[in-house]
């Protein structure tokens, strides 16, 4: 590799001197559209609104998964939950509102908050460790 010094005098001495950076050329996008949103990338935030840090600071302790949940059945009835923190993994897609949540998925997780109802979309879980009974 041969290198040349860069001639005396030019460019700047600190980035913090650079109050208009440029990156002097193209942006190479490797071939991925920046331009438009397809509905299936509107799908991943499906759900996710301004309020979502809000919703996570309304647990009062951590998320205790009580076990699955058939959202098509409500089996077992969870809409009368009342103690922020426990979850159940949908087990069966349906349509049960919980807060305004009907679109449950199976391995979706709803979670009961301070405020309300969040859905955590879908989730593996491989091992469950800690705890006692």
């Amino acid at each position: 590799m041969n290198l040349k010094p860069l001639p005396q005098g030019s460019g700047i001495s600190s980035v913090v001197e650079d109050t208009s950076p440029q990156l002097g050329g193209n942006l190479a996008n490797n071939g991925n559209s920046i331009d438009s949103v397809t509905p299936t990338e509107l799908g991943y935030v499906h759900g996710v609104t301004s309020a979502i840090q809000t919703q996570i600071n309304s647990l009062a302790h951590a998320i205790t998964i009580q076990g699955t949940w058939d959202a098509d059945a409500n089996d077992p009835d969870i809409t009368t939950t009342t103690v922020t923190g426990q979850a159940w993994i949908v087990s069966t897609a349906g349509a049960t509102d919980l807060g305004s949540i009907t679109d449950w998925k199976v391995g979706d997780v709803a979670v009961k908050t301070g405020t309300g109802w969040m859905k955590l979309g879908s989730i593996i879980v491989t091992s469950i460790s800690g705890g006692s009974a």
